[in-house]
């Protein structure tokens, strides 16, 4: 019996070895970095299975200790590598993170005031109503991102090689997200012009389409920061006047918004092959 469950053990645990390996070739762009780092945590697992294997069978020979040893070190590697990979994704992904942490905590914030509001209101008969503050909220997707986006959905749809026209699409998406912004206004200004001087529709159709993702992602980058000023120059100084229920009825909806968008282009980043680099994308 113990002999069929080592079967079922090895059959599974070889079959998650090899999703996981596929998926760290074909998921992830690997750089010097992640070379490094993956070569040391193979060293590791299998100087770890070697001891591990003098502890279980302390006199063996070689060849066959070796056979035991190669195994167990790659499902040792395949588990400290996913560990790694995820912790790396999360470190590259802070950014959305750090913003979604930041408007739940407002949301919160604002919840509780909306609660004290109201209970003043039910105990005490205070009014419902309070002098509203002109809030200058984070500005919402502009129109102009929504139509570079319903452009590039028409562009991927279009034809019969709608798979590949989305595998150009993330591949833009990647290399955009890794350029800094100087090099993304060069990148939009060259296709621009190129765009303009090509006259095969389809090739130019696709120009425009790459150009759209350009401008998106910068587009994208802008309204972040404008958003994490407007919140830090709030959040910097006091308030005079106390918000009213519309005014806070106003924010969560836009704290709501806000918040669809971050997690939407936090999951558009992880959907997209990702560059395991130190640099956290800005």
């Amino acid at each position: 019996m113990w002999f069929v469950w080592t079967l079922i053990t090895f059959v599974v645990l070889s079959w998650v070895g090899y999703r996981w390996t596929k998926t760290l070739i074909t998921k992830y762009e690997h750089t010097t970095e992640s070379f490094v780092v993956l070569a040391v945590l193979f060293i590791l697992a299998n100087y770890s299975s070697l001891r591990l294997t003098y502890v279980m069978i302390p006199v063996l020979n070689i060849w066959p200790r070796l056979l035991i040893m190669l195994p167990i070190g790659f499902v040792m590697f395949v588990g400290f590598s996913y560990v790694a990979v995820n912790l790396w994704c999360s470190f590259l992904t802070r950014d959305f993170d750090e913003k979604i942490a930041a408007l739940e905590e407002e949301k919160d914030n604002l919840q509780r005031q909306i609660d004290v509001l109201r209970w003043r209101h039910i105990t005490q008969g205070v009014p419902f109503e309070y002098q509203q503050e002109k809030l200058v909220s984070p500005r919402p997707p502009s129109d102009e991102i929504e139509r570079l986006q319903e452009f590039i959905d028409t562009w991927q749809q279009a034809g019969s090689a709608a798979r590949v026209r989305s595998i150009k699409v993330t591949e833009w998406k990647s290399l955009a997200g890794q350029w800094e912004d100087d090099r993304l206004r060069g990148e939009i200004n060259l296709l621009n012009a190129l765009a303009e001087e090509e006259t095969d529709a389809t090739r130019k159709d696709q120009m425009k389409a790459r150009l759209a993702v350009f401008q998106m992602e910068l587009l994208s980058r802008e309204t972040s920061r404008k958003t994490r000023t407007e919140l830090q120059d709030r959040g910097a100084g006091e308030r005079s006047t106390e918000r009213g229920p519309e005014a806070i009825r106003r924010r969560l909806q836009d704290i709501h918004g806000e918040l669809q968008l971050v997690e939407a282009q936090k999951r558009d980043y992880l959907r997209g092959k990702v560059r395991l680099g130190w640099r956290v994308r800005s």
